[in-house]
């Protein structure tokens, strides 16, 4: 997709809680490895308290720094110290989220692909930012963040 003196968008993907994607993680796969085998394949988390909650910081801290690419911590109403997670980018959404730039999307039925790339390409075109994440309500199939993963490279 080409749009007029505008780059390419920054699109970051996660779920509202990586452990909870159906068909993702073998069955024989510890919870304790879960947030390793999750970044093998995306390079943003969301964590809300509630997730974080269930989460070990120290085994979250030690997978983000053991990586070699930058991974994408996006932080519902919850602060972590930077200093901690200084090998994440931390993005703050607060007092809600913007809805020009995240795009919600509940699983609990198919997503609809046709109505998020026309509000995808919407946003593209109106907003100056290029930066724009899509989250996946949980639990969530597996199959349906390769729909919007293939759709996505098929729009930009």
């Amino acid at each position: 997709m080409t749009t007029e003196n505008k780059e390419m968008p920054n699109i970051l993907f996660a779920v509202t809680d990586y452990q909870q994607i159906k068909g993702f993680y073998p069955d024989d796969l510890p919870r304790e490895w879960y947030l390793d085998f999750y970044f093998n394949e995306f390079e943003s988390l969301y964590l809300s308290a509630e997730v974080l909650q269930k989460t070990n910081k120290s085994e979250l801290e030690d997978v983000i720094n053991e990586r070699d690419e930058q991974i994408n911590l996006i932080l519902h109403n919850i602060d972590l110290s930077e200093d901690q997670f200084s090998a994440a980018f931390l993005i703050p959404l607060r007092q809600g989220f913007d809805s020009r730039k995240v795009f919600f999307i509940n699983s609990s039925k198919n997503p609809d692909l046709k109505m998020l790339a026309n509000e995808l390409r919407q946003a593209v075109k109106q907003s100056d930012d290029a930066h724009f994440i899509i989250l996946l309500s949980s639990p969530c199939e597996y199959k349906h963040i390769k729909e919007i993963e293939t759709l996505l490279n098929l729009l930009f």
